[in-house]
């Protein structure tokens, strides 16, 4: 049957009075691994090569024998006390294990008074921590010990996969992979250096690499990541078919947070840069690593967290010590965020200012810079201007939105009008539209804000230019069309908004 309530509060204490003497053995186990056997070794106390023992050939042979044999049989005791110290660990490490698993399948029977005592921060549940942190110290201390045999095991594992038929090939993609892997990770920014020129170069001779180039600031953030997180799952898919060990599994968990990691940390990087640019005042190089390392910094706390949580589990299971980081990771967004607002609070402070010196939050911007407490200024300046930012952004796209919708209804009208020309040209007596619709149809002047840009090309060029400031570089386009479309007015516009 099932263990509920006190029963399974009771096998608990049970269980953890066991594992103490069984912590203690694997704890004797493994110093004694690394202690030097004791073993007597004989001595002859005189040179049996001598002349005097010349004329004893038989009798000296016979002594040499001897000596050989008690060496032998001191090697053979030497090898045993080896096997006998191995055989000791890995029993003793067994039962710790099975023991501390029997613990763990425990805590979902425990009565609600009894857990909420384990897992709490009272006598008993500091009494629990530091039962695991000893636990997580001995199993690493076994592990250590247990992987270096393993590792010596490697040459061979390696000839035998490469040597059978089966496995040879996935072996060889595993290989394979891993060259492909390692000259991504290790050379990643020299090989985005030669992409860039490579497409800027292509960018002039063809219509393509214009095209390419338009998307390539995308495509340079996120297709590296993306191309080592999907190398890295194939290569490990393939590694778990030839070698499913706990071992492998994790590395593979911990591996693919990392690359996610990447993928995630450069997607938020790209966005927040687009977010901070405007065509006449682009993002510059030293702006956009600041933006990196604050992202990195949230990033690298949350992968931490995060690993840990994984060999947590894999060592001792979600008890004491994984619940508590679950259950207290997110207190560390307090100094991260801290440490973020102080990093660009006079950045902060000095954009509001220049965007609304009279507003609200002038004063108190102006006294808080260069100020210690002015931090505490900058944290509802900040979100004063994300949240204007995003109603920006909100209404930009809500405004393309009704452009869209405008622009249809436009063509919607000429091809009605079309249409009718047609028909009238015909001779069809067409009935007149009902009143509400006629409404509806009628042409009248826009707003500014909803009409249709007249200038194609022009916000990409706007971006383009920055860009250009920014490298410190030139760049050259040409505009053709007929006359009277527009040509001067484009050109106006654009030294209007540079």
């Amino acid at each position: 049957g099932t263990l509920k309530g006190k029963d399974a509060d009771a096998m608990h204490d049970a269980v953890v009075d066991a594992l103490i003497p069984a912590r203690r053995d694997l704890g004797r186990a493994l110093e004694a691994t690394g202690a030097q056997i004791d073993m007597p070794t004989f001595e002859v106390g005189f040179d049996l090569d001598a002349p005097r023992f010349r004329a004893f050939g038989l009798e000296r042979d016979a002594v040499l024998r001897a000596i050989e044999a008690i060496e032998s049989d001191r090697q053979a005791l030497e090898r045993a006390e080896l096997a006998d110290r191995e055989a000791a660990v890995r029993i003793t490490a067994d039962e710790t294990r099975d023991l501390n698993d029997v613990r763990l399948a425990l805590l979902t029977w425990l009565s609600p008074e009894y857990r909420e005592a384990l897992m709490g921060i009272g006598r008993k549940g500091i009494e629990q921590l530091q039962r695991e942190l000893g636990h997580l110290q001995l199993m690493t201390r076994w592990y250590v010990y247990h992987r270096t045999e393993l590792i010596d095991r490697v040459p061979t594992w390696l000839i035998e996969v490469f040597g059978r038929s089966t496995t040879r090939w996935q072996a060889l993609e595993v290989a394979l992979l891993a060259l492909l892997i390692l000259p991504l990770v290790l050379r990643h920014r020299r090989l985005l250096a030669w992409l860039d020129r490579m497409v800027r170069a292509w960018a002039v001779t063809s219509d393509a690499g214009a095209a390419l180039a338009r998307l390539w600031r995308p495509i340079h953030a996120l297709g590296l990541p993306l191309l080592v997180l999907g190398f890295t799952s194939l290569f490990f898919a393939n590694l778990l078919d030839l070698l499913d060990v706990t071992e492998t599994r994790l590395a593979r968990q911990v591996c693919l947070m990392i690359a996610w990691y990447v993928v995630i940390i450069a997607a938020v990087h790209h966005v927040l840069v687009r977010l901070a640019t405007t065509p006449p005042r682009p993002v510059d190089e030293v702006t956009s690593r600041r933006l990196l390392r604050s992202v990195r910094i949230a990033g690298r706390t949350a992968v931490v967290i995060m690993i840990f949580l994984v060999v947590s589990e894999a060592v001792l299971g979600r008890g004491y010590l994984y619940t508590l980081v679950q259950d207290f990771a997110w207190v560390s967004a307090f100094p991260i965020g801290w440490y973020t607002l102080r990093s660009w609070r006079d950045d902060i402070l000095a954009g509001y200012l220049e965007r609304a010196p009279h507003g609200s939050f002038a004063g108190a911007a102006r006294w808080g810079q260069q100020r210690l407490l002015g931090t505490l200024v900058a944290l509802p300046v900040a979100l004063y201007m994300a949240v204007k930012r995003s109603s920006q952004i909100a209404a930009r796209w809500t405004l393309r939105l009704e452009q869209v919708r405008k622009a249809l209804a436009f063509l919607f009208l000429r091809r009605l009008e079309k249409q009718a020309e047609t028909e009238r040209g015909q001779g069809a007596d067409l009935p007149p539209l009902p009143a509400e619709l006629q409404a509806a149809l009628e042409r009248r002047d826009l707003d500014d804000a909803l009409r249709v840009e007249h200038f194609p090309e022009l916000t990409r060029r706007l971006f383009e230019i920055a860009e250009c400031r920014r490298d410190g570089r030139g760049a050259a386009f040409a505009i053709v069309g007929e006359r009277g479309v527009g040509k001067t007015q484009w050109l106006a516009t654009l030294a209007e908004r540079t």
